[in-house]
């Protein structure tokens, strides 16, 4: 049955469902402000359930967890336990700060270019900003290194030193509380993509890495520990949270006849959404979390040879890209999208799932041919992986395989989530959205199309 649908209806639709992405990802605090000051005008108690079971509950989950796991790692025998595996922890724990201090200045700089430079000289001054932003993000990881250093340095010393990312991992877990505890009482659209914001960062750098050196301890040590579990909650959460909220239509949100504007879905409704495309996010993680983390088992030195293989070359390759068809990506947009494809699918700048899916493909493609090519060879024998990347730093960091079998059945579960992942990915994703009309009806709750 086909439904007629006026000129005035779908101008409606257009008015209601459509915005642009950089309207949809840019933040507001002074309408964040507002909201917070008239907060009674959008609280509901079906929206207070959402944020504690979908927000704060697996967020504070997944900071206890990983702390528990950095403090258990500080008591083990072996030094590399008790010194660099503490360390890193406490580091990817750190990793969502690091990444809103370095991107925060970034958005001021844009916005104030935008406000203060004259249209005729705004090439020269995206040409200035991209310098300062390298600039910013190659300081940045020059300090992280800096500090990781001393930290090592002074445990060597004096096992019973706290490290100093310790105190940058604490300040990152509470202001990621401190907001998913404002969106339980807060429930206006600002400060829920605040805290789908922050859920993304927190599920792109602090759960994925966290699952990566949980899953490398296991396959070296023979080892497991539970914070896995929720660092792969989180990696699907957020991820599912993300690609349906930024876009043409944010699908989190449903048209509510009686107020007349588009209020957050209930529970339920988000439930069977996250459900739908938590397992594209999940999959796509394991594969390749799964895959460098098989490396880092066989070998130390094949994880510096895999990881530049996976960002540096995508990174050129975008850069160059951007120079024709891609200027609206800044070098911190390409930095921080290439460092978070490494463990799932994200959204690039302000692109939304529209704009990003392009990317999402040929990036998915190349990472897709890389690790399978890597796990297949694990899978077909991991000794001669093992002695060809130590090989090449004449066995630097050389370690022998303790657990085979165990490694040998990570890599096939790893590629066989890499096949279904790619798949869910070219039949939800890729091709998601594209019959928008059908959105837009369903989403004002108009009419139908079958």
């Amino acid at each position: 049955m086909v439904t007629t649908v006026s000129r005035e209806q779908k101008d409606q639709i257009e008015s209601v469902t459509t915005v642009t992405s950089d309207d949809d990802n840019a933040l507001s605090f002074t309408v964040l402000w507002e909201e917070a000051k008239a907060w009674q005008l959008s609280f509901s108690f079906s929206q207070l359930g959402s944020a504690i079971i979908l927000g704060l509950a697996p967020s504070a989950w997944d900071v206890g967890s990983d702390h528990r796991f950095a403090k258990k790692l500080q008591q083990e025998d072996d030094d590399w336990s008790r010194i660099i595996a503490p360390t890193l922890c406490y580091l990817f724990i750190s990793l969502p700060g690091l990444v809103m201090a370095v991107t925060f200045p970034q958005k001021m700089m844009t916005r104030l270019g935008h406000r203060c430079c004259p249209a005729g000289s705004r090439a020269d001054y995206k040409l200035i900003f991209n310098i300062l932003s390298g600039i910013l993000v190659v300081g940045a990881i020059a300090g992280v290194g800096i500090v990781i250093k001393q930290d090592m340095n002074a445990r060597k010393n004096d096992i019973q030193v706290v490290p100093l990312l310790y105190y940058f991992s604490i300040l990152t877990s509470t202001c990621i509380l401190g907001v998913k505890i404002l969106a339980v009482f807060l429930h206006g659209p600002e400060m829920a993509k605040l805290a789908i914001k922050t859920s993304q960062i927190e599920g792109e750098f602090e759960s994925s890495f966290q699952a990566l050196l949980i899953t490398a301890i296991w396959l070296i040590t023979g080892k497991w520990d539970p914070a896995m579990l929720s660092s792969v909650v989180m990696i699907g959460k957020t991820g599912a949270e993300n690609l349906l909220s930024f876009g043409q239509t944010n699908q989190m949100l449903a048209w509510d006849r009686q107020t007349n504007q588009m209020e957050s879905v209930g529970l339920g409704q988000k439930l069977y959404l996250l459900a739908k495309f938590t397992p594209v996010i999940t999959f796509t993680a394991v594969f390749r979390l799964g895959t460098l983390a098989c490396v880092w088992a066989s070998s130390y030195n094949g994880l510096i040879i895999i990881l530049p293989m996976a960002t540096v070359v995508p990174f050129l390759i975008l850069l160059l890209a951007k120079c024709c068809c891609m200027s609206d990506l800044s070098v911190s947009d390409l930095v921080r999208g290439v460092t978070a494809e490494v463990s799932t699918l994200t959204l690039w700048g302000a692109r939304g799932r529209e704009g990003s899916r392009k990317i999402q493909l040929w990036v998915g493609l190349y990472l897709f041919l890389l690790y399978a090519t890597v796990l297949s060879w694990i899978i077909y024998d991991q000794n001669q992986i093992s002695s060809l990347f130590n090989n090449v730093y004449n066995n630097f960091f050389y370690r022998d395989v303790r657990y085979p079998v165990l490694l040998n059945q990570c890599a096939i579960t790893s590629l066989c989530c890499g096949l279904v992942s790619f798949t869910l990915f070219l039949y939800q994703v890729f091709c998601m959205d594209k019959n928008n009309l059908f959105y837009k009806l369903k989403t004002i709750g108009m009419s139908s199309i079958y």
